[in-house]
This record gives C-alpha cells, structure tokens and sequence, in this order.
C-alpha cells in the first residue's frame, strides 16, 4: 500500500470517481486511482474538497495534515471507539511496573539501535570507528534495562544521546558544521534536519497510534503534558535512529543535501511564521516552540529532497536491516505489539522494533 505526500503549495485534491484528482497552481492535474492507495498526506496549504475527504473516509482511507515543516496538525479518523479495552488497560498501567517495563525496552532498543548505526557507518569507515563509544553505549543498554523508574532511564537517555550524538556526525562528512545536539531552534543545518525529521516520524507514530485505537496522549516513558502525544514520542524513540538519523547520513554525504539548501535567516526580532516549525526534541520532551524563529531553514527544493528520502525509508524495504516491508510497517508492528501487550495484560508481548547488524 502507497502513501501520497502532496507538498506543492496550492494544491487542490478533488474526488473524481473512485480517483483522486491533484491540481497544481500552474494548472498541472494527475489522477490516481484510490486503490493501492493507504493514506494521504498533506503539508501546508493543499486544499482538500470535501467530496474527496468523504471519498477518502468511505474507503477507509488515512488523510492527514502537516504544517508545512512537519508538525501534525489533524487526521480523519474512522472509527474512534475502536479499542476501549486497551485503553483502559493502557490507563491502568501509568505509573506501574508494568509500564516501566515497556519505557525501559523503549529506551534499550533506542540505545541499541544509536549503536548499530554507528557500527553500520564505521564498516565503510574503519578508521573512525571507537571501540570506547560502543563499550560505553553497550553499558548503558544493560543499565536502561534495570532502571528503577523513568527519570532515571531518561537521564540514561540523555547520556547515550550525548555520546552517540558526538560520533554520528563523523558520519555525515565534513559539509556542515557541528557542535552537538541543539534544539527550539535548531542552530544549524544538522540539527535542522534531525529536528524536522523527528517531528515528521512523531506525526506518523501519532496517526498509526489512534488508527490503533489507543491514546496517544498517555505515554508509558513520557510524562502527560498539555499539547503533547506522550505515546506518540514513546512509539517514535526507537525508530530515530533507524529512520532519521541514517536518512541525513546518506543524504549528505552523498551531498544531495547541500549547504545552498539552507538559508540563514537576518538578525532581528523574528517575525513568527504561522507555519513555522514547532520542534520534537531529542530530551524525551515535545513543547510548543515559544523562542524566536530558527536562524537556520531548509529551502523547500531541499525539503522536497528530505521528504522524499524519509519517504522512501519509510516505504521500501531493506533486507540487511530485517525490514522487509519499510519502516512505516515496522512502526505499525510495534504499535500493534503493544496493544496486544495491553489486551493480553503482558508487557512481555511488546516488541520493539531493534536494527539487526
């Protein structure tokens, strides 16, 4: 099943039958037939009518609305008393073991899979690889799986960030500066990549979460906050190495992200963009971005470029990782193995999804 990404500013999608007619500004139009399609999604101003958005919820279809940077904005939703059961199981698990059980296997399989990207990039570069970093992360997987409660497996988190965060950069090149993790706002163009791209996986964990039926706003590892989809970043932890962090590495350092794709916005009081992004950070925490605009954007001819390429990770398979069927299918099995953790009131049914090496 496809996904239709539809970012051209000014797009018009129109129901035609059983198709999907896509206008452009210029006038360009292509239909396409609505079977094979799973769900359509929509960045910025692209205007759905509303013969297609009925089309759409006949078919059992997914719609979904981005900003124009990433940030989830609404979905259709079908048929949301589906999964009562497990949300209230969902609800008696805050704050028990059992649910630190779940946080402590999401935040080993983030630790393992920070790892293996490394190990991935250093089979090409030898002479970068750091036995030091590896036996320091594989130290602290051991520790995320006998933490004692969630603030102390987020500061485990934190830590292997830090690390790991130090060598991935080594893997990118030399095309862009870096000087660690910076986020609200990103600071350069690296960190605007990884920000725009964890924002984009949450977006999608959050819609495959309520498809599911269970509440996204009620994480097992993140706190309750206003604004926030708390399971959502608990679904997204795993997959951010898997899905953005590798995507930036081969974008840039095959350089189809450069750095005339990014402009660096004049000193000032920022005017606030009603589109600007609101950022995912990398401390296990989603905020409303309340600081001024990022002095650093990604043109849209380098978004597309970006967007493609998560896209297509998400999509496509890839036999040496195990994911036979992408990342988006494998985000779904591991959301899927949580609900059937919570039907059968055993955390040991939760499979998250970990990077075979």
């Amino acid at each position: 099943m496809s996904t239709i990404v539809a970012h051209t500013q000014g797009t018009l999608i129109e129901a035609r039958g059983e198709h999907l007619r896509f206008i452009t500004p210029e006038g360009l139009r292509r239909e396409l037939p609505l079977v094979g399609v799973d769900r359509v999604h929509c960045y910025g101003k692209v205007q759905v009518t509303t013969q297609a958005i009925h089309l759409l919820s006949r078919r059992g279809k997914e719609l979904a609305y981005f900003s124009r940077r990433g940030r989830l904005r609404a979905r259709l939703i079908h048929n949301p008393s589906a999964g009562i059961a497990m949300r209230r199981q969902q609800y008696a698990w805050e704050d028990s073991d059992t649910g630190l059980s779940i946080a402590r296997q999401l935040i080993h399989a983030k630790i393992t899979n920070q790892r293996a990207v490394l190990l991935r990039g250093w089979r090409t570069r030898p002479e970068q690889q750091d036995d030091e970093v590896l036996s320091r992360l594989g130290e602290l997987q051991q520790q995320a799986l006998n933490a004692g409660h969630n603030d102390q497996l987020m500061g485990i988190e934190g830590t292997a960030a830090r690390i790991y965060f130090e060598r991935w950069a080594d893997l990118c090149g030399n095309a862009f500066p870096w000087q660690g993790r910076n986020r609200r706002p990103p600071k350069d163009p690296l960190n605007v990549l990884l920000s725009l791209g964890y924002t984009i996986l949450v977006g999608d964990a959050h819609a495959q979460c309520e498809g599911l039926g269970l509440d996204v706003w009620l994480g097992l590892l993140h706190s309750p906050r206003a604004n926030t989809p708390a399971l959502a970043l608990d679904m997204a932890e795993p997959l951010r190495p898997l899905l953005v962090d590798r995507v930036i590495i081969n974008e840039v350092s095959h350089q189809r992200l450069r750095p005339e794709h990014f402009t660096r916005e004049a000193s000032g009081p920022a005017q606030r963009d009603p589109e600007s992004l609101e950022d995912v950070d990398d401390s296990l925490e989603l905020k409303q971005e309340t600081s001024e605009a990022a002095p650093i954007r990604l043109e849209d001819d380098g978004f597309r470029i970006y967007l493609t390429a998560l896209e297509r990770r998400m999509t496509h398979e890839d036999a040496d990782d195990g994911t036979t069927k992408g990342l988006r299918h494998a985000l779904h099995t591991q959301i899927s193995s949580l609900g059937d953790a919570l039907r059968h009131n055993d955390p040991n049914r939760f499979q998250p999804l970990i990077l075979r090496t």
